[in-house]
C-alpha cells in the first residue's frame, strides 16, 4: 500500500482499556495432578504471547513520547545506558491508559491504521488458538491418566453433523500402537484424539461430552458458556469471511452486547474493549475446565 504524505487519520482502538483489562487477568494456575502440568504450562505460555501483543501499543506510545521529548531510553539493550532515569523524568513519561489512547487517537497513515487493527485481530486468533490447543491437550492428558472411566467414550454424544462426529468411527493407528509397544494403558487419550475435531467448538464440545459424560460437570458447563461461542464466531468471521458479518455470525453472537447493533454485510468492528472481554472470558472458562478436570484426575493419582 502506498501511503500519501499527510494522510493522517483518526483512530479509536481503545488500547488503553485493553491494557488495563489484560493486566487484571489471572491465567496462571498450577494443577495438583502432575499429569496436567504440561497442559497448564503450555496454556500459560500461549496466553503470554496474546497478552504481550496487547501491551505493544503502550510501548509504541511510550517510545513516541520519549522521541518527542528527546529523553534517552534507559535500557542497556538499546542505548547502552543502564542508569535509571531521574524520578521527575519518570513521572513525566508514565503512560496512563488515557494517555495511550490519546497518543494513538491519530495515526500517520492508512498502513499504520491497518497494522494496529491487525494487532487486535491477531489477539483474537491467538486467543482462540490457545484455547483450542488447551482443550485438546487437556482432553488427551485426562484420558491418558484415567482411561478406565474416560476412554470408553460412553458419555453423552452430540451427533452433530458439524462437530466432526463422523471421525468417531476412525480406526486406531497401528503405527501409534507399535510406537507404544502395544501398551495403551497411558496413551488412550493420544490414540483417541484423532477421532474428534478439536479445531472447532462443536467438535471440542462433542469430544468432552463423549468422554466425560457424568464426570467433570463444571468443565462441560464452561465449554458451553456463550463466551466461547462468541470468540469462535469472531475468529471464524475474521479467518473465513474477511470480517464481513453474515447471518450465522449474528446468530452465534446474539447474546453478546458487543455485536448487538451489527448488521449483515457490514465489516466487524473490533476495539480493545471487545478483545479484552473475549480474551478474559476465554481464560475464565479455560481455568474452570482445568480445575474441574484436575480435581477428577487428581482424586485418583495423588
Amino acid at each position: 500500500m502506498n501511503d500519501v504524505p499527510g494522510s493522517e487519520r483518526s483512530a479509536d482502538f481503545k488500547f488503553g482499556q485493553l491494557e488495563t483489562d489484560l493486566l487484571s487477568i489471572t491465567y496462571t494456575i498450577i494443577p495438583t495432578s502432575t499429569a496436567l502440568s504440561e497442559v497448564a504450562k503450555t496454556f500459560v505460555q500461549n496466553m503470554h504471547r496474546v497478552v504481550a501483543l496487547g501491551l505493544l501499543p503502550r510501548m509504541l506510545a511510550l517510545n513516541v513520547a520519549l522521541a518527542v521529548e528527546r529523553i534517552p531510553f534507559p535500557l542497556g539493550a538499546i542505548s547502552g545506558v543502564s542508569t535509571p532515569l531521574p524520578k521527575d523524568v519518570i513521572s513525566h513519561i508514565i503512560m496512563t491508559a488515557t494517555m495511550t489512547d490519546a497518543m494513538l487517537s491519530r495515526v500517520p497513515n492508512e498502513g499504520t491504521f491497518l497494522a494496529l487493527e491487525g494487532l487486535l485481530s491477531s489477539m483474537i486468533l491467538g486467543a482462540w488458538t490457545a484455547f483450542e490447543t488447551f482443550a485438546g491437550d487437556l482432553w488427551e492428558a485426562a484420558l491418558n491418566a484415567r482411561p478406565e472411566e474416560l476412554a470408553k467414550l460412553s458419555g453423552r454424544r452430540g451427533h452433530r453433523s458439524d462437530s466432526g462426529g463422523e471421525q468417531a468411527t476412525k480406526d486406531i493407528d497401528l503405527n501409534r500402537l507399535a510406537q507404544n509397544k502395544f501398551d495403551v494403558s497411558k496413551t488412550m487419550g493420544t490414540l483417541l484424539r484423532e477421532r474428534f475435531n478439536f479445531q472447532i467448538l462443536e467438535g471440542i464440545r462433542d469430544a468432552y461430552e463423549c468422554a466425560f459424560g457424568q464426570y467433570c460437570e463444571n468443565a462441560r458447563k464452561a465449554l458451553f458458556d456463550d463466551s466461547l461461542r462468541h470468540l469462535s464466531a469472531v475468529r471464524n468471521l475474521l479467518v473465513h469471511k474477511a470480517g464481513k458479518i453474515d447471518h450465522k455470525f449474528k446468530d452465534d453472537t446474539k447474546t453478546s452486547p458487543h455485536f448487538a447493533d451489527s448488521k449483515p454485510d457490514e465489516q466487524i468492528k473490533i476495539d480493545g474493549t471487545v478483545v479484552a472481554d473475549l480474551v478474559s472470558r476465554a481464560v475464565i472458562q479455560s481455568i474452570a475446565m482445568l480445575m474441574s478436570v484436575d480435581k477428577f484426575v487428581g482424586a485418583k493419582l495423588t
